[in-house]
């Protein structure tokens, strides 16, 4: 009796497997980059907001518009669509406040998932 086998359909679902993990591991990884480029260029824009609110006779209007001009200018698609931008004045201090709902790659392995970031600056003085 020929106790030689052939495995080799053995080795290609072993193949298969380690290159749908490895395309799996590779989207999420992307995901966290693209997330963390999304937070960044949303700090950026709270930053700018906050630097157009600060001058006397700017205003509230000011500071959402340039803050939503350079979100538009950065973010694009699934993602500007989850950003939603306000600024306000309390006394002396201009704030901006940002709130990011962040697209999952994967919706069925990673949820999509939901922070706020703010920005303030105190204002000139008259």
């Amino acid at each position: 009796m020929n106790r030689d086998r052939d495995e080799s359909a053995l080795m290609t679902v072993e193949y298969v497997l380690a290159s749908a993990i490895a395309i799996v591991l590779f989207v999420l990884a992307a995901n966290v980059v693209v997330d963390l480029y999304v937070g960044a260029a949303v700090r950026d824009a709270l930053d700018d907001g906050v630097r157009a609110g600060i001058p006397i006779g700017a205003g509230v209007p000011s500071c959402t518009r340039r803050a939503t001009a350079a979100v538009d200018g950065l973010v694009h698609g699934a993602f500007r669509s989850g950003i939603r931008i306000q600024c306000a004045i309390h006394g002396t201090v201009v704030t901006a406040d940002a709130r990011i709902r962040f697209v999952s790659f994967v919706p069925g392995v990673v949820p999509a998932w939901t922070t706020s970031l703010r920005r303030s600056a105190p204002r000139e003085l008259p």
